[in-house]
């Protein structure tokens, strides 16, 4: 509900793509042909006042089967630990399963490359999810297990904060799904977290 200034596109098209994308819900987009009408299924969700163009994004949780990335919810190197800035979209998530209580997810950990290593996990009963500033024990171990305890520590959060942990389970793949070649210079994504619906 805020007022954008949009500049006018500099394309062979002479159009522009309107993209909603919220975790907890399936991505929405509308696309605009400028100096032509607007029709179409396009149309209902579009409305013209003065000078200002309003464009509605009816917002649809997901549903089974489909699997949505945690594009920010990060962690420290070589922890189980996640970073400050991960609280808004875990909490997003914690949102979306007290709204939605049939859910059942599967929470899938992911890194980049399968090289075994240090990590660093939460040592007490009482965790500050997203600080390193507290007790924690060091090990060895595969990606996969890192991965592992990354989703873990997510469940962990959830169940704390009142979701069931009978609706929840956790994969870690280690580097076996990455979404880019190891060296990508977007390589980086592949660190991730997915959630998949299960049930609905």
């Amino acid at each position: 509900h805020e007022v954008n200034f949009i500049n006018e596109p500099h394309n062979q098209s002479n159009s522009l793509e309107f993209i909603a994308e919220i975790f907890g819900y399936k991505k929405a987009q509308h696309n605009l042909d400028l100096g032509k009408e607007i029709n179409g299924e396009t149309k209902a969700f579009l409305s013209v006042h003065s000078d200002s163009l309003f464009i509605d994004f009816p917002l649809v949780r997901y549903e089974k089967g489909d699997v949505a990335i945690m594009y920010n919810v990060f962690f420290y190197k070589d922890a189980a630990i996640m970073k400050p800035e991960s609280q808004f979209e875990i909490n997003s998530l914690l949102e979306m399963l007290k709204e939605r209580q049939d859910y059942k997810i599967r929470i899938s950990g992911h890194t980049n490359g399968n090289a075994r290593g240090k990590i660093i996990e939460i040592d007490n009963d009482v965790p500050e999810y997203f600080s390193l500033s507290q007790a924690t024990k060091e090990k060895n171990g595969s990606a996969k297990k890192l991965s592992l305890r990354r989703a873990e520590i997510i469940k962990k959060y959830l169940v704390n904060n009142g979701v069931s942990e009978e609706r929840m389970e956790v994969i870690g793949y280690g580097g076996k799904k990455p979404i880019y070649e190891k060296f990508d210079r977007l390589a980086s994504k592949n660190v991730r977290v997915e959630i998949e619906i299960l049930q609905d």
